[in-house]
């Protein structure tokens, strides 16, 4: 993550067995508009030079290979890989966004329940729908909808320790909220102070 430069957000693309290494990158929001009148060789530039210095690395400056896609141009995307929801409406409505209205089913990545805006999550989303069909067309039972999605061979999971401790970590907007009040508590006690003195 960066905001220094046009590259907003950098993940490490290379395959599983170190083949084919790659970076992707996502020059979004007002790095964008800044970009999008530039030309594709130099946006290049802007790219390589910003991953040089943020990486510190001046091999950047001359990529093998460099492939940009833009999202604001493409037809069909409206503007960007993935949707991006206001606070609240996953944890309000995301059950329902995959849900069939009449004989209407859904699978955009966007209706999946895990990488949600992402290729893998497509793939879930559409073969949930798949057997959502099934279903209504009696071919399989409604405990078959739902399915968990074998790991993968190549590329196993990492499991994450979790500190016990961490679960009762405040949000930020709690953390500011306690802050306050304490400033709040403190100047409160001490003006109270200083006028019985």
């Amino acid at each position: 993550m960066s905001d220094t430069g046009p590259v907003v957000a950098c993940i490490d693309d290379t395959k599983p067995d170190g083949s084919f290494p790659a970076l992707v990158g996502f020059i979004t929001s007002t790095q964008a508009r800044k970009v999008c009148d530039m030309t594709e060789e130099q946006r290049k530039q802007a790219v390589c030079e910003h991953y040089a210095k943020v990486f510190q690395c001046p091999e950047f400056l001359h990529p093998v290979h460099y492939v940009e896609h833009n999202w604001m141009a493409d037809t069909f995307s409206g503007g960007g890989p993935g949707a991006n929801l206001g606070p609240g409406v996953l944890t309000s409505f995301g059950s329902e966004l995959g849900k069939p209205f009449g004989c209407v089913y859904f699978a955009g990545s966007e209706t999946a329940v895990k990488w949600n805006g992402y290729m893998d999550g497509a793939v879930e989303a559409g073969e949930r729908a798949a057997r959502e069909i099934l279903h209504a067309m009696g071919k399989i039972s409604e405990d078959e909808i739902w399915q968990e999605e074998p790991h993968s061979i190549d590329a196993p999971p990492t499991p994450v320790a979790a500190v016990s401790w961490e679960k009762y970590l405040p949000s930020v907007p709690q953390l500011l909220f306690f802050l306050l009040a304490f400033v709040v508590l403190v100047v409160a006690v001490t003006l109270l102070c200083v006028s019985l003195v």
